[in-house]
């Protein structure tokens, strides 16, 4: 009997789940480098990723069911033709660096990375009570108490204008957006819309101060 190929796909959502945390040097290049560290190592990534996806759906089509096969965690669509989720993921990305300040920008992309992360692996392993289709209580509560201790510290560093009515906000947001949306969704729009509404408080804050 032959065994079967190994492939990527052989632990569900521990590879897809490994790559969102990898995402944690983007915000960690901004609080080191500055903003145009993090846009370079955001840029680059997303040229690296884009340009796989070009290449195999575009150049070599007959290469993307095979690839399709071996990284399905890393496909918003098991066995879809169509962009790996780490491209939309550095793509949002991107524009949350270029689009908002550091004090909007630095806790989206830890949300990004950690909350989205905490939330799927919970709800796989101890989810029991459903909400929204496959989301869970478990996993949504998981998915905020890790948006609050992943940006905690950022409390610390009052350069940044991040403060307590951010950190409430934005976190609550992140969680909100990923229990909304779908799966295939959320690699972008967790991060817009947390930056989004930690921009917002930010402003507020401003006029009435």
């Amino acid at each position: 009997m032959t065994s079967p190929r190994p492939s990527l796909a052989g632990s569900p959502g521990m590879l897809r789940r490994a790559l969102q945390l990898a995402l944690l040097v983007v915000p960690l290049a901004y609080l080191i480098g500055g903003r145009w560290w993090a846009v370079g190592i955001a840029g680059a990534g997303l040229l690296l990723s884009g340009g796989f996806d070009y290449l195999r759906l575009r150049r070599f089509p007959g290469w993307s069911s095979w690839t399709a096969r071996r990284l399905s965690p890393l496909l918003r669509k098991k066995g879809a033709a169509e962009p790996l989720r780490t491209t939309f993921q550095l793509g949002a990305a991107l524009l949350v660096l270029l689009a908002v300040p550091a004090g909007a920008a630095v806790p989206a992309l830890l949300w990004q990375a950690a909350g989205d992360a905490a939330a799927g692996e919970a709800g796989r392993r101890w989810g029991r009570h459903r909400i929204l289709g496959t989301k869970t209580v478990e996993g949504t509560v998981a998915g905020l108490l890790a948006c609050l201790v992943v940006a905690a510290p950022l409390l610390a560093l009052r350069r940044l204008g991040f403060g307590p009515a951010e950190w409430l906000v934005g976190a609550a947001a992140a969680s909100v957006v990923e229990l909304l949306c779908q799966e295939a969704e959320d690699d972008f729009l967790v991060p817009v819309g947390a930056a989004a509404a930690v921009t917002a408080s930010l402003w507020i804050r401003a006029a009435a101060g």
